[in-house]
């Protein structure tokens, strides 16, 4: 899942993107503007087509859910009619792929640098549909789609590597944590049998020796949140206006993102990427709630 996170307000309270082959682009505006302006009219919402053909990235905005789902329900409907009848007036191979949402990205590339290469490879037309998780592949023969499909399986397969190494690194690092905090909370209570029994230098000491844990936990903490977003962050200096916050817990993530805001200060917009809350103690993303506290 990406959310956009601007200093500046936004006019429209939702939004969502939506990939499509700019094949398409022509049918949603229509003649002189009239299926666009009709959609823009009837759902109150405003629709962001490219300029750049090679750019697959549709946004949809509105005041509401509702108006945002029923332009992309009628979007998907001009789009879907257009295969209808390019697969009614051909002799091309349709297969539809579903694929996780949070994969999505990585099949696009920055700029739509990774599905340009796969159409272009194989001759084939990639069209993702968001809402529905699914990646439809249409192609001249078989083989066509079959390489398509390889191709695109080869960019989930790196994407979900790398989210298995960065969760081997973060289970490293919390273990490593949980121990300091055990030892942190023995000393703790050893300390206060040490005061209760009158022997106040001993307990000062293992007070002293917790206080020593404490800093060893937050720097094993502070260490491996930097590794894990170095892990999920390669390309920032290609993107600096693009950070992947996936893996780290709430605190971990609001360190480093106002960190990484005094490193870019002349950022006019900076996107963040959200995990869906894996380790969070409710399973849910917090990291909304945390900015707003903040």
């Amino acid at each position: 899942n990406k959310r956009e996170m601007s200093r500046k307000p936004t006019q429209y309270s939702f939004s969502t993107t939506l990939t499509i082959a700019s094949v398409h682009y022509g049918h949603i505006v229509g003649k002189e503007g009239s299926v666009i302006k009709d959609l823009r009219s009837r759902h109150n919402c405003d629709i962001k087509i490219p300029t750049d053909r090679s750019d697959s990235r549709v946004v949809v905005s509105g005041n509401t859910q509702a108006d945002v789902d029923a332009t992309v329900q009628d979007i998907m409907a001009i789009v879907n009619k257009d295969n209808a009848n390019y697969h009614s007036n051909s002799s091309s191979i349709t297969k539809v792929l579903h694929i996780l949402t949070e994969y999505h990205s990585r099949i696009v590339g920055k700029g739509g640098k990774e599905i340009k290469a796969i159409r272009e490879s194989t001759g084939c037309e990639i069209t993702i549909v968001n809402e529905n998780d699914q990646v439809i592949i249409k192609g001249p023969t078989n083989e066509a789609v079959q390489r398509a499909e390889e191709e695109i399986n080869k960019r989930v397969k790196g994407f979900t590597d790398e989210r298995t190494a960065s969760e081997d690194v973060y289970t490293r690092v919390q273990n490593e944590a949980n121990k300091h905090a055990v030892e942190r909370t023995r000393l703790l209570e050893e300390s206060q049998k040490a005061y209760d029994r009158g022997d106040k230098a001993l307990g000062k000491q293992l007070k002293n020796q917790a206080k020593e844990e404490t800093k060893l936990l937050h720097k094993v903490m502070d260490e491996g949140s930097d590794v894990i977003f170095a892990y999920h962050n390669k390309d920032l200096a290609n993107r600096p206006e693009l950070i992947d916050l996936h893996g780290l817990q709430g605190k971990e993530s609001i360190r480093i993102f106002y960190e990484y805001l005094n490193r870019y200060k002349n950022l006019k917009t900076l996107k963040v990427m959200t995990g869906k809350g894996t380790h969070s103690i409710m399973h849910f993303s917090e990291l909304k709630q945390d900015f707003r506290e903040e």
